[in-house]
């Protein structure tokens, strides 16, 4: 299964994206959730894995109908990584 598919600017912290070039519908995230790499998640579709302290971002994602579950990774944090770097793709 793939995730949800977003643009460049619909998925960015608020000051990444002139006014214009955003979608109607876009997520806007913190600068803090950008910090702790919420944007580094993985989803189904549906369920999307992301860093437990985006907490503004979790809620973003609620209202629009996903199923956000929150992980702690402030251990890989401190290494620069999060959900995505956990994952391994497998292709037949």
């Amino acid at each position: 299964m793939s995730g949800p598919v977003w643009s460049v600017c619909d998925v960015v912290t608020s000051h990444a994206c002139p006014t214009p070039f955003r979608t109607p519908d876009a997520v806007i995230v913190t600068e803090e959730d950008a910090a702790v790499l919420g944007l580094n998640s993985f989803s189904d579709g549906y369920n999307i894995v992301i860093a437990s302290r985006a907490k503004d971002f979790e809620r973003q994602l609620r209202e629009r109908g996903y199923n956000p579950i929150g992980v702690d990774l402030s251990e890989l944090l401190l290494g620069g990584g999060g959900v995505k770097c956990c994952t391994l793709e497998l292709r037949r």
